[in-house]
């Protein structure tokens, strides 16, 4: 499953955090420095194999657990309403 991030989710860095709101909902979500990196680049690159690739070279982890952790997150944020799943 894909996921992107709607326009109306609203997204703010916090000194090394970053908040995301559901102005629907009025849900705030805070994510630490590395679920903060994961969101920016799948805002930026909207690719989730492209977000692991960075990641895996950026923190030098592996791949499985990058994969893992970020798909842990992405479900996390659908059922907030954060994120929304889209057709491949």
């Amino acid at each position: 499953m894909k996921y992107r991030i709607p326009e109306t989710t609203l997204l703010q860095d916090v000194a090394d955090e970053m908040v995301l709101l559901n102005p629907e909902s009025g849900q705030y979500y805070t994510l630490d420095a590395v679920g903060a990196r994961m969101i920016t680049l799948l805002r930026d690159l909207d690719d989730e194999a492209t977000v692991v690739e960075a990641l895996v070279t950026e923190y030098e982890v592996d791949e499985a657990r990058v994969t893992k952790d970020l798909r842990a997150l992405l479900e996390q944020m659908a059922g907030q309403g954060l994120v929304e799943a889209v057709a491949d």
